[in-house]
């Protein structure tokens, strides 16, 4: 038979990071929930199991019965994003807050907040005990909170990001121009790409492009996210996965501009046997700062000689996972936003 215990003291803290957030539903501030419970039988100390501890629900403070929902929500996972906020930008400081307090010797459980909503919200904790009584933070004896301040994110776009292409390489009967995007606000930390080919596809030279033009042979590659590094690329293996006969592929440098996302445009003197047409995707990228903000961009790789990009509000209209041959005269269903300007930017680097 499980054990009855009481909860004997409750309280919830930030940690030392604040209780600032941008309202993307990205960024994540600590709570911090300390309890102590005992045996009611004979008043021994009762240490909750992990399972115990996970009955710990975070509430609205001012109405307990609602455990934070909606736009507000909480969960034991921590990610990549930053739990501070940017220094320097004038957002309010966190000193009306309780003060923090360090993980006591008693108990504690910590939810990562979140939130789409630009507001102050006051955040409570409960947990329901075997008997069925409901303690919370709102009581006499536990009174406590924390006052989470939910700020509005900008967006990325061309106006506050920076696009440049250089001559990155080229040799006998190839070329090569890297193109780079990167942020002027804060630092891109990830890329969510679509339209690309990935690690199934069986031209092992083309994992990650995007475009292949028969002219040219030219081949687009839109890679992942990473630092400085060199990959062979080129056009390798038949359709089917056969090594072609007469393979051809280069050690390319790639990502050499941290926190940047690289696109590459590859004139080769490849074998012309692979496809009969040329095929290029409709490739997206939401970038994401080291905060959670983001903004979607197009590309354009359906010109042999050059890659453009695009501000999105929306994704590619026909599907972007899908690649169209040469002869297909559509273009992307974009909705553009601000300016459709792609101008080459010098890098600063």
């Amino acid at each position: 038979m499980s054990v009855q215990w009481e909860v004997t003291f409750l309280s919830i803290h930030t940690s030392e990071a604040g209780t600032s957030l941008f309202a993307n539903g990205k960024m994540q501030v600590a709570a911090n929930v300390l309890i102590k419970a005992i045996n009611p039988v004979n008043y021994n100390p009762y240490i909750l199991t992990a399972a115990e501890l996970a009955r710990i629900e975070l509430v609205d403070y001012y109405n307990t019965n609602e455990k934070l929902v909606g736009p507000w929500t909480y969960t034991t996972l921590e990610n990549e994003f930053s739990h501070t906020m940017p220094p320097g930008t004038g957002f309010a400081a966190d000193e009306g807050d309780l003060p923090t307090q360090p993980f006591m010797v008693d108990q504690h459980q910590r939810y990562w907040v979140s939130t789409t909503r630009a507001e102050v919200k006051n955040v409570g904790a409960r947990i329901t005990q075997p008997n069925g009584k409901v303690v919370t933070t709102r009581s006499a004896e536990n009174d406590s909170y924390i006052a989470f301040r939910g700020y509005q994110e900008i967006r990325y776009s061309l106006s506050n990001s920076e696009w440049w292409r250089e001559d990155t390489a080229s040799g006998s009967g190839w070329d090569q121009d890297n193109y780079f995007l990167r942020s002027r606000v804060h630092s891109f930390i990830r890329a969510d790409r679509t339209g690309y080919r990935n690690d199934s596809f069986a031209v092992v030279g083309m994992l990650n492009s995007v475009a292949y033009h028969r002219a040219g042979p030219d081949l687009h590659y839109m890679w992942p996210m990473g630092g400085r590094t060199t990959v062979n690329a080129g056009l390798t293996h038949y359709a089917d996965g056969r090594v072609h006969p007469k393979a051809w592929s280069r050690d390319i440098v790639i990502r050499q501009h941290a926190n940047s996302l690289c696109l590459t445009r590859l004139k080769t003197s490849g074998p012309l046997g692979i496809w009969d047409l040329g095929w290029w995707y409709y490739p997206t990228a939401t970038m994401f700062d080291q905060y959670g903000i983001s903004g979607m961009f197009e590309f354009g790789v359906n010109e042999y000689n050059t890659i453009s990009v695009h501000n999105r509000g929306t994704k590619s209209s026909p599907p972007s996972d899908t690649p169209h041959d040469e002869n297909e005269k559509t273009t992307p269903g974009a909705e553009v936003d601000e300016s459709e300007s792609s101008n080459l930017r010098p890098s600063t680097d």
